[in-house]
């Protein structure tokens, strides 16, 4: 089976900091794969390398088999991303949101002639309804985003992404700013869109999330990976303890 994601011996420098170090790593189909580390171990780099943000400084990066050269051609492969701080169109509504996400905004019902564009654009706001029922987002989709709580936002955000129909998600700490209550709605949302056949990959730090949601855990240290496998096995290991749990190397 194609992997869907691979970094390729990839190396990243800010000028002398070298903040991605040889990591070669492989995201498979179906998998639910959290990424950890302290903070400054290279995770967020690592997501938007894949993104196609940023290019390595060295190695390859490749999704679906191709070398990844930028965001735009990497998105319409199938590779959709959030972001840690949310990062929503705050003076559109949310179903307005979902229609960029899917690329529909522009073409609003009516605004071009041709009943080709018309049809297209009912179709679009179908889809977006149909994410916002499913979601729980439906009353809410004429309001601002701006306005919503935090963590509705960080929902229509996930959502936003989904409009575009990915392959493998990317989600960046989407538990942060979270409660316990709505933390615990994020997990059974993940676990629904997992289902759904979106193989997910997360950067996250709370690790009760990460040890009950994720099936397979990447641990970064200084840029490199220094664990990779089940979450029991990683939790054990005694240079993840060190790096990141705060517990002592035995």
């Amino acid at each position: 089976m194609e992997e869907l994601l691979q970094f390729e011996a990839v190396n990243r420098r800010f000028g002398g900091v070298l903040a991605v170090d040889g990591v070669s790593l492989a995201v498979a189909p179906g998998e639910l794969t959290a990424l950890i580390g302290p903070n400054g171990a290279g995770k967020t780099t690592l997501f938007n390398l894949a993104a196609g943000a940023l290019p390595p400084t060295a190695g390859q990066v490749r999704f679906l088999g191709r070398p990844v050269t930028g965001a735009a051609a990497v998105c319409r492969q199938g590779l959709a991303r959030t972001f840690q701080n949310i990062r929503l169109f705050s003076g559109m509504t949310v179903l307005e949101n979902l229609l960029v996400g899917m690329g529909g905004h522009g073409f609003r019902a009516g605004s071009l002639p041709w009943p080709a564009c018309r049809r297209a654009e009912t179709r679009r706001r179908r889809q977006a309804w149909f994410l916002l029922e499913r979601f729980g987002l439906g009353d809410y989709a004429e309001r601002p985003a701006a306005g919503l709580p935090f963590g509705v936002q960080r929902v229509v955000e996930i959502a936003r992404a989904l409009a575009a129909g990915p392959k493998l998600l990317l989600l960046d700490e989407p538990a942060a700013g979270l409660n316990r209550t709505e933390t615990r709605q994020l997990e059974l949302l993940l676990r629904q869109i997992h289902a759904d056949g979106v193989t997910l990959l997360l950067v996250e730090h709370d690790m009760a999330l990460v040890m009950s949601l994720a099936r397979r855990v990447v641990v970064l240290d200084c840029g490199r990976v220094i664990a990779d496998g089940a979450p029991a096995v990683v939790r054990r290991d005694p240079r993840v303890r060190t790096a990141y749990l705060g517990g002592e190397a035995q």
